[in-house]
């Protein structure tokens, strides 16, 4: 399950969603099925041919952890965003 970047300002984050689309190919490519959880439908990761499904929720720990009960997935990855959001979704996974 890879965490996008949620809403970015425009101009802003196409780092994050570039780390999400990269982050997908390369884990369909080792045989992976790939999830993306992102609120954002205007970035190119949440393009129904980047991963095998796409949650568009929130990036909150309350959702995100909803989706990952019901997914099951092998692990998270933050699509390396770095910084408080991110840490503070991802830290009750690990």
């Amino acid at each position: 399950m890879i965490l996008g970047g949620g809403p970015n300002r425009i101009g802003q984050g196409i780092e994050f969603d570039y780390c999400c689309c990269h982050a997908a190919m390369q884990l369909k490519e080792l045989g992976y099925e790939t999830i993306i959880v992102n609120c954002n439908p205007e970035t190119v990761s949440t393009d129904y041919d980047t991963s095998d499904k796409i949650h568009f929720e929130p990036v909150t720990t309350e959702d995100v952890l909803q989706i990952y009960e019901k997914e099951k997935p092998m692990g998270v990855q933050a699509a390396l965003i770095f910084g408080k959001k991110k840490s503070a979704v991802a830290t009750p996974l690990s």
